[in-house]
């Protein structure tokens, strides 16, 4: 479980609902999410998240800066966007969503990309559901890797610099 990017204002909300619900999760459901998932921060500010997440179990790790974001981005398999406030397209959502990973955000991480809710991305509105949604992979893993290989199709068709700078030249003429 990857998140990727500076913990700041545009995270930080959303960030530590999550965190917090995760270290607070019923005993039961807490063995199953640490046993099956490892969380990479990759960004600076995680050094707190990191450590709690550590203090309570999880395997957690954090890397400030990555020499070649994209090779780490593809060792993993969900990206989770807990991006609180912002607008526009979101880059590190974008690289994730390209290279296959299953992204796990929010409205606003999802904002101005082309893909759908259970279709090509799995949009959240609050921790409960990011937990519900991490419990459920575990139980269906094929259908939450359909969504991850719909999602980068979907990107790379609909993101390609070529086809959108034809359809936004074809648009001025």
């Amino acid at each position: 479980l990857l998140i990727a990017g500076q913990y700041n204002y545009y995270m930080k909300q959303d960030a530590d609902e999550i965190f917090k619900a995760l270290c607070n999760v019923n005993q039961k459901d807490k063995e199953v999410l640490i046993n099956n998932y490892e969380v990479t921060f990759l960004g600076h500010g995680w050094e707190q998240h990191a450590s709690d997440l550590q203090k309570d179990g999880w395997n957690a790790q954090h890397i400030t800066f990555a020499p070649n974001y994209i090779e780490e981005v593809t060792k993993h398999d969900i990206q989770l966007a807990p991006i609180s406030i912002g607008t526009g397209t979101k880059g590190k959502v974008l690289d994730a969503l390209a290279n296959g990973l299953l992204v796990i955000g929010t409205p606003y991480a999802m904002e101005n990309i082309a893909v759908e809710n259970d279709k090509s991305c799995i949009i959240y509105y609050n921790s409960e559901d990011v937990i519900r949604v991490l419990l459920s992979i575990i139980n269906d893993r094929q259908k939450f890797e359909l969504i991850a290989s719909v999602g980068r199709k979907s990107v790379l068709y609909e993101h390609d610099r070529e086809r959108v700078s034809a359809l936004m030249f074809r648009l001025l003429h």
